[in-house]
C-alpha cells in the first residue's frame, strides 16, 4: 500500500491517487478488500473522512468476512432417496438443504415424464432450509426427481447465490 511520511512525526498518509485512479477503487467498489484502513493526516486521525470515503466505495469501517462460495447440498429428503414401499398417499416431497436458500428459487427437474410425479401446487419454502413440493402419487410406481441438474437447471440457490449441488431423489411407492 503506497504511503508517504507526513510532517516528519512518524504518521503516514495513504496515497489516495492509487485509490482514485485504479486498482484500490475497483477492489473497494466490489467489496473484495476488507477495508481495514483509516486515513491519517498529520498527527490527527481523520476517521470521519476515511469512513465516509470507504462507505462511498461500498465498505464499512469493520473488516468483511470471507465471501460465501460454498455450494449448498441436500441433507435430507422425505421420502428418503432409494426408499421403496413409500405410502402413495404422501402429499408432499420435502427437501432440506445444508444452508439457507434463496426464497422463490428452485429447479425441480424431470428426468422423464413417465417417472416425474404429478404436482398439485407450487413449491413452498417451509423454513429457510426446507422446501416442499405438493404431489399426487400412484401406487406401485418408481419416481425420479432431480434437484438441480447441470449445466442448465441450477435455480436451487443459497442466499448468497451459489447453486446447490445436483441431487437425484428416486423412490418407489407401495400398494394402496
Amino acid at each position: 500500500m503506497p504511503s508517504s511520511p507526513a510532517s516528519g512525526n512518524g504518521v503516514y498518509a495513504l496515497a489516495l491517487g492509487a485509490m482514485a485512479q485504479g486498482r484500490w477503487a475497483g477492489e473497494l467498489a466490489s467489496g473484495s478488500l476488507a477495508c481495514p484502513v483509516a486515513l491519517r493526516v498529520g498527527a490527527v486521525m481523520n476517521r470521519v473522512c476515511a469512513v465516509g470515503l470507504l462507505t462511498a466505495f461500498g465498505c464499512s469501517s469493520r473488516p468483511h468476512g470471507p465471501t460465501d462460495v460454498q455450494r449448498p447440498f441436500v441433507v435430507n429428503t422425505i421420502p428418503k432417496s432409494g426408499s421403496s414401499d413409500v405410502d402413495p398417499s404422501l402429499a408432499t416431497l420435502t427437501v432440506e438443504f445444508s444452508e439457507a436458500m434463496m426464497p422463490g428459487s428452485w429447479s425441480w427437474v424431470q428426468e422423464s415424464a413417465l417417472t416425474y410425479p404429478e404436482t398439485s401446487g407450487d413449491p413452498v419454502y417451509t423454513s429457510a432450509t426446507t422446501i416442499e413440493l405438493p404431489v399426487r402419487l400412484d401406487a406401485n410406481k418408481t419416481y425420479t426427481v432431480l434437484i438441480n441438474s447441470e449445466p442448465r437447471f441450477l435455480n436451487f440457490r443459497d442466499s448468497s447465490g451459489n447453486p446447490a449441488v445436483p441431487f437425484v431423489l428416486t423412490f418407489t411407492t407401495g400398494a394402496n
